[in-house]
Order: structure tokens, then sequence, then C-alpha cells
């Protein structure tokens, strides 16, 4: 989405009502305020900010939803590591005891073995 142009006068006075009501909610405060000026110089009352725009103050003494409680009980893999990780972490380090610890000594063995009793 393309950046918001900033707003000139000469674009202001040449707008038309329903333009500058539109202006007056934008996402910039320049355009937003620069829109209401021209507005309240042609006499015009600017449409209160849209409620949509800016959240509801947070109350800690509301209650939860159960959205938000299903959204913080979900995985966070910036800060959790998931089931497949796990698994296949402990399948490389059971195949690496094998291949560094249980086959030397098993070999050490068979080496005994062999040149004790053959």
């Amino acid at each position: 989405m393309a950046e918001e142009p900033t707003l000139t006068e000469q674009d202001v006075s040449s707008a038309s009502i329903e333009q500058l009501q539109v202006w007056t909610v934008t996402k910039r405060p320049y355009n937003q305020s620069i829109a209401r000026r021209e507005l309240e110089r042609r006499g015009i009352a600017a449409p209160a900010a849209d409620s949509r725009t800016l959240p509801p103050p947070f109350d800690p003494r509301t209650e939860i939803s159960e959205d938000a409680k299903y959204l913080a009980g979900r995985f966070n893999p910036r800060t959790e590591v998931s089931a497949d990780a796990k698994h296949i972490a402990s399948r490389i380090v059971t195949h690496l005891w094998i291949l560094f610890v249980l086959l030397p000594v098993l070999a050490l063995f068979l080496t005994w073995f062999i040149r004790t009793f053959l």
C-alpha cells in the first residue's frame, strides 16, 4: 500500500467537502489538521474521529474473551520449542550417542573378546 501524500494548501482549497471529510480521518495528523481547518473555514463541522481508529483504553478489570485466551495459549515460536523440533533433536542425540558411545564400546568389547578367546 502506497504511503499517503502530504496535503498542500492548494489541494485542500480545491477539494470537495466529502474529500475533506475523508481526510479528517486519515492516518496522517498533518492531513487531519489541515482538512479540519479548511472545513471550519467553510463553516462546516468536521466529523468526529472514527471510533475504529483507536482501540478502547485497557481496563484490567474487564474479562478476557475466549479468543484472547486462545491466542494467549497458542504456541509462540520466539519463546517455545515445538514438539517437532524436540522430536528431531531427540532422534539426533540418540543417533549421535549410538555412533560415538555405543559403537566404540562394542568395538572394544569385540576386540577384547577376539584377542582373548580366539
